[in-house]
């Protein structure tokens, strides 16, 4: 701002750092049948995770989301092979 604009009265307009996106974000969603499912989105847009089933009701869903944000830091890293995920398909 410059001198003439202070000097008439004019306030300050604050200055704030700009907002940045969480490197992750949980995206909760209706899905096409009506039903609540979640995704974790990076900041880029890719999604790099989802909910493999829908939920009727929004609480089950928010729930789902909390049960994995508790449990991440405990989880372990499961090496499978192509046989075993094609048997749980």
């Amino acid at each position: 701002m410059d001198t003439a604009h202070r000097a008439a009265g004019s306030p300050r307009t604050p200055s704030f750092p700009p907002i940045e996106e969480p490197p992750i974000a949980t995206e909760l969603y209706k899905d096409s049948r009506g039903q609540f499912r979640w995704r974790l989105k990076a900041s880029n847009g890719k999604i790099i995770a989802d909910i493999g089933e829908g939920y009727v009701r929004r609480i089950d869903c928010e729930h789902g989301i909390e049960l994995v944000k508790s449990q991440e830091a405990a989880a372990v890293v499961k090496q499978i092979s192509v046989a075993e995920v094609a048997e749980k398909s």
